[in-house]
Protein backbone atom coordinates (compact mmCIF):
# COMPACT_ATOMS: atom_id res chain seq x y z
CA UNK A 1 0.00 0.00 0.00
CA UNK A 2 1.47 3.37 -0.87
CA UNK A 3 -1.56 5.71 -0.14
CA UNK A 4 -5.14 6.31 -0.29
CA UNK A 5 -7.41 8.98 -1.99
CA UNK A 6 -10.78 9.79 -3.19
CA UNK A 7 -11.47 9.79 -7.14
CA UNK A 8 -10.98 12.98 -8.96
CA UNK A 9 -13.25 14.28 -11.97
CA UNK A 10 -15.71 11.82 -11.31
CA UNK A 11 -18.92 15.08 -12.14
CA UNK A 12 -17.53 15.22 -15.52
CA UNK A 13 -17.82 11.74 -16.93
CA UNK A 14 -20.52 11.52 -19.76
CA UNK A 15 -20.98 8.23 -18.43
CA UNK A 16 -21.24 7.23 -14.82
CA UNK A 17 -22.17 3.56 -15.22
CA UNK A 18 -18.73 2.19 -14.40
CA UNK A 19 -19.66 4.99 -11.13
CA UNK A 20 -22.58 3.05 -10.39
CA UNK A 21 -21.30 -0.11 -10.65
CA UNK A 22 -18.43 0.12 -8.50
CA UNK A 23 -18.21 -1.65 -4.86
CA UNK A 24 -15.42 -1.93 -2.48
CA UNK A 25 -12.97 -4.38 -3.56
CA UNK A 26 -12.73 -3.85 -6.77
CA UNK A 27 -9.64 -3.17 -8.75
CA UNK A 28 -9.19 -0.22 -11.36
CA UNK A 29 -5.92 -0.08 -14.05
CA UNK A 30 -4.41 3.04 -13.42
CA UNK A 31 -2.89 4.64 -16.80
CA UNK A 32 -0.74 7.84 -17.73
CA UNK A 33 -2.68 10.30 -19.74
CA UNK A 34 -1.71 12.51 -22.35
CA UNK A 35 -3.22 15.87 -20.76
CA UNK A 36 -3.21 19.19 -21.80
CA UNK A 37 -4.17 20.81 -18.64
CA UNK A 38 -2.42 18.12 -16.36
CA UNK A 39 1.07 16.88 -17.08
CA UNK A 40 1.29 13.84 -14.23
CA UNK A 41 -2.60 12.98 -14.97
CA UNK A 42 -3.30 9.36 -14.15
CA UNK A 43 -6.75 7.80 -15.67
CA UNK A 44 -8.49 5.55 -13.51
CA UNK A 45 -10.57 2.65 -15.60
CA UNK A 46 -12.67 -0.22 -14.70
CA UNK A 47 -11.95 -4.07 -15.36
CA UNK A 48 -14.44 -3.05 -18.64
CA UNK A 49 -11.84 -0.05 -19.82
CA UNK A 50 -14.31 2.73 -18.83
CA UNK A 51 -12.99 5.80 -17.35
CA UNK A 52 -13.26 6.36 -13.78
CA UNK A 53 -12.05 9.57 -12.70
CA UNK A 54 -8.66 10.73 -12.42
CA UNK A 55 -5.53 10.72 -9.19
CA UNK A 56 -6.33 14.21 -8.08
CA UNK A 57 -3.78 16.45 -10.07
CA UNK A 58 -2.31 17.96 -6.36
CA UNK A 59 -1.35 14.38 -5.22
CA UNK A 60 -0.67 12.67 -8.42
CA UNK A 61 3.12 13.49 -9.02
CA UNK A 62 4.94 10.61 -7.14
CA UNK A 63 2.50 7.97 -8.86
CA UNK A 64 3.10 9.42 -12.15
CA UNK A 65 6.99 9.15 -11.56
CA UNK A 66 6.84 5.65 -11.03
CA UNK A 67 4.68 4.85 -13.42
CA UNK A 68 7.17 6.68 -15.72
CA UNK A 69 9.49 4.82 -14.56
CA UNK A 70 7.90 1.53 -15.94
CA UNK A 71 6.64 0.78 -12.28
CA UNK A 72 3.01 -1.03 -12.52
CA UNK A 73 0.77 0.95 -9.64
CA UNK A 74 -2.93 -0.07 -9.38
CA UNK A 75 -5.86 1.23 -6.93
CA UNK A 76 -8.38 -0.88 -5.06
CA UNK A 77 -11.67 0.82 -4.29
CA UNK A 78 -12.14 0.81 -0.59
CA UNK A 79 -15.14 3.11 0.08
CA UNK A 80 -17.83 4.36 -1.74
CA UNK A 81 -20.35 7.17 -0.94
CA UNK A 82 -23.29 8.18 -3.44
CA UNK A 83 -25.21 11.11 -3.07
CA UNK A 84 -28.36 12.91 -5.00
CA UNK A 85 -26.68 16.56 -6.15
CA UNK A 86 -27.77 19.15 -7.91
CA UNK A 87 -24.72 19.63 -11.40
CA UNK A 88 -24.54 22.38 -14.12
CA UNK A 89 -24.54 18.90 -16.06
CA UNK A 90 -28.20 18.00 -16.31
CA UNK A 91 -27.24 14.32 -17.19
CA UNK A 92 -25.21 14.56 -14.03
CA UNK A 93 -27.94 12.87 -11.17
CA UNK A 94 -25.33 11.36 -8.11
CA UNK A 95 -22.20 12.60 -6.60
CA UNK A 96 -19.87 10.00 -6.08
CA UNK A 97 -17.09 10.00 -3.43
CA UNK A 98 -14.90 7.39 -3.73
CA UNK A 99 -11.63 6.54 -2.13
CA UNK A 100 -9.17 4.13 -3.22
CA UNK A 101 -6.01 3.03 -2.36
CA UNK A 102 -2.98 2.90 -4.39
CA UNK A 103 -0.67 -0.22 -4.44
CA UNK A 104 2.66 -0.87 -6.32
CA UNK A 105 2.13 -3.93 -8.64
CA UNK A 106 4.18 -6.82 -9.58
CA UNK A 107 5.37 -6.18 -12.80
CA UNK A 108 7.61 -8.08 -15.15
CA UNK A 109 10.61 -5.72 -14.29
CA UNK A 110 10.46 -5.53 -10.51
CA UNK A 111 9.12 -9.28 -9.66
CA UNK A 112 12.50 -10.44 -8.75
CA UNK A 113 13.79 -7.49 -6.60
CA UNK A 114 14.11 -8.53 -2.98
CA UNK A 115 12.49 -5.55 -0.59
CA UNK A 116 15.65 -3.66 0.12
CA UNK A 117 16.20 -3.28 -3.98
CA UNK A 118 12.33 -2.59 -4.13
CA UNK A 119 12.96 0.14 -1.83
CA UNK A 120 16.05 1.36 -2.87
CA UNK A 121 14.68 1.71 -6.60
CA UNK A 122 10.95 3.38 -5.08
CA UNK A 123 13.38 6.10 -3.40
CA UNK A 124 15.79 6.87 -6.44
CA UNK A 125 12.41 6.83 -8.86
CA UNK A 126 10.54 9.16 -6.83
CA UNK A 127 13.43 11.41 -5.53
CA UNK A 128 15.00 11.27 -9.36
CA UNK A 129 18.16 11.56 -7.77
CA UNK A 130 21.10 8.85 -8.93
CA UNK A 131 21.57 6.01 -7.24
CA UNK A 132 24.08 6.19 -4.26
CA UNK A 133 24.17 2.16 -3.67
CA UNK A 134 24.96 0.84 -6.27
CA UNK A 135 26.85 -1.99 -4.66
CA UNK A 136 24.02 -2.70 -2.37
CA UNK A 137 21.63 -3.90 -5.77
CA UNK A 138 21.39 -5.61 -9.12
CA UNK A 139 22.15 -2.85 -12.09
CA UNK A 140 19.32 -0.56 -12.20
CA UNK A 141 18.52 2.42 -15.03
CA UNK A 142 19.81 5.13 -12.05
CA UNK A 143 23.30 3.24 -11.36
CA UNK A 144 23.84 3.02 -15.37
Amino acid sequence: LLDDRCIAGTTHLPDQSCLEELKPGDWLIMEREDNPWDEHAILLRDSQRRKCGYIPANENVIFARLMDAGKLLKAKVVEKDVREGKSRRPQIKHWYKIRVEVYLGISEQNACMCPATAFITLIITVLAVPCSFPEMHPPCPACD
